[in-house]
């Protein structure tokens, strides 16, 4: 049942992630929501009439297709939601100075002097909408509003980490994390006089970054957009998941990984400056440290993250370039742990999506070793009915 007064708005290519106390968390994505069309862009009358303007209690409305980035929790199964951050409507800061710049300082060309739209024009942070906050970026007479989280966006990839330390009293201190990495945003590419504009939809952009929260509120950024270096490329409709360290027991060894390990698996790129589609089939992983970033009582609330060395390696790395299944967006994976079931050998599982060529319904397994390969457990059907594409997955573990 819609329930209009405290839930989400209906919309597709939103993340989902499940921590602690099976608590749920919605995180984006492309959103239909009402509007109402101002009356000055509504036709004007035949033959000479004038506008007839509408009655606010009867306004002409029209359903927006709406880019989000607000983040909704439920503690109960999904029978009542909170909306645990409104989110923003304008571009994190490196998208804006990157994507958004009419002109740039003589004397220093790293600096902007015009940036954003006219829309996202501020003299102080209550201007803003959500969390934004005003800011003069660079060299720029005029302030402008600029998201602190991750820019609004459809089909991310969300992973989260269970971190834990036991203290010296034998007490265990715990916390979950939450990775929101890459997802289509919408940039402005054309000027008018020295302000972006251009359709309120602007151009879809496949994004590189990545970001880190253990609470939805408050968000690291800990992989910078358009990332030159030990990048992988932006996409969208991507996987990803956390494959937690773990004791080798099916060894005559007591060796211990010391880190977790997050990975994302294929998808799909987008630029405004392209006219084609790229699927991928690469494979990158990140280190992950396991400690929480906040063991109290040498943090609070509002500084969870000040901990640097609870932040992630900056070194992004390439597992494979070319993995054996061919390339696709929109497919689901999922992680096995260890266990007596399985021999206490840890995989990773994916399937289904999609290329330019066709939908796509087999299933493909990794033991996680760099040099081993992916092993097909399932080819792909030549029927399109059996065939799946932008589905989701889960792992049971039960006997």
């Amino acid at each position: 049942v819609w329930k209009k007064d405290n839930m989400w708005s209906p919309r597709r290519g939103l993340a989902a992630a499940v921590v602690a106390n099976d608590k749920i968390f919605i995180i984006g994505g492309q959103a239909r929501e009402y509007a109402r069309i101002e009356d000055s862009r509504l036709v004007g009358g035949l033959d000479g009439q004038n506008r007839i303007e509408t009655v606010r209690e009867h306004s002409t409305i029209r359903e927006d297709l709406v880019l989000k980035n607000d983040i909704w929790s439920s503690g109960d199964g999904g029978v009542t939601w909170e909306l645990v951050n409104p989110g923003c409507k304008d571009p994190q800061e490196d998208v804006l100075m990157q994507t958004e710049v009419w002109s740039r300082d003589i004397s220093d060309t790293s600096l902007p002097k015009h940036v954003g739209s006219i829309g996202s024009k501020c003299y102080e942070t209550s201007d803003c909408y959500g969390i934004a906050e005003c800011k003069a970026l660079g060299n720029t007479p005029e302030k402008v509003c600029v998201c602190p989280m991750f820019s609004p966006r459809m089909h991310h990839a969300v992973a989260v980490q269970h971190r834990f330390s036991v203290q010296d009293d034998g007490s265990v201190v715990s916390e979950d994390v939450i990775y929101v990495i890459g997802g289509f945003t919408s940039v402005k590419q054309s000027f008018c006089a020295n302000r972006s504009c251009g359709p309120a939809d602007g151009y879809r952009l496949a994004m590189d970054d990545a970001w880190m929260s253990s609470d939805g509120i408050t968000w690291t950024q800990i992989k910078p957009a358009f990332s030159k270096n030990s990048s992988f490329r932006g996409r969208g409709s991507h996987t990803a998941l956390v494959v937690h360290s773990y004791t080798n027991s099916n060894r005559n060894t007591t060796e211990v990984e010391e880190k977790d390990r997050l990975l994302i698996f294929g998808g799909e790129t987008s630029h405004p400056q392209e006219l084609s589609t790229t699927y991928l089939n690469d494979v990158w992983q990140v280190d992950l440290p396991k400690n929480p970033c906040c063991i109290p009582p040498k943090c609070t609330d509002n500084s969870k993250m000040q901990n640097k060395k609870c932040l992630p390696s900056s070194d992004w790395n390439v597992v494979t370039p070319d993995a054996e299944w061919s390339i696709r967006s929109g497919h689901t994976s999922v992680y096995e742990p260890p266990s007596p079931s399985n021999s206490f050998r840890h995989r990773v599982h994916l399937s289904g999506g999609k290329n330019a060529a066709n939908v796509l319904s087999d299933v493909w397994t990794w033991d996680l070793a760099d040099d081993h390969a992916w092993q097909c457990d399932f080819p792909s059907h030549t029927s399109s009915e059996k065939a799946t594409s932008a589905h989701n997955a889960f792992l049971s573990t039960d006997s």
